[in-house]
């Protein structure tokens, strides 16, 4: 832009990778790069269980459940009923 090579984002990883003497060759590189993705990825799941069981505790906490006694009246689903051939009607329990 305005005369300058752009540069990209891959172009600094490489050229970091070049230059840094910690990385000697191309199977360290992909090794280290595969461990730190599958690191990435073990704190990712373990993020998403522990997000996933407080959500889950606050939507218990507010759910609450309709007793059935015998004789009250619920709608079935019927798979087979059409729905604009026969309305749904109550049954009793």
């Amino acid at each position: 832009m305005f005369g300058r090579i752009p540069r990209l984002p891959i172009d600094v990883v490489f050229r970091h990778a070049l230059t840094n003497d910690a990385v000697l060759d191309h199977c360290e590189f992909v090794s280290r790069l595969k461990h730190d993705l599958s690191e990435a990825a073990r704190i990712a799941r373990q993020n998403s269980r522990t997000e996933q069981a407080r959500q889950a505790r606050y939507y218990d906490r507010k759910a609450k459940g309709s007793p059935l006694t015998f004789g009250d009246r619920v709608l079935l689903a019927n798979r087979e009923c059409i729905e604009w051939e026969s309305q749904p009607a109550p049954s009793k329990v």
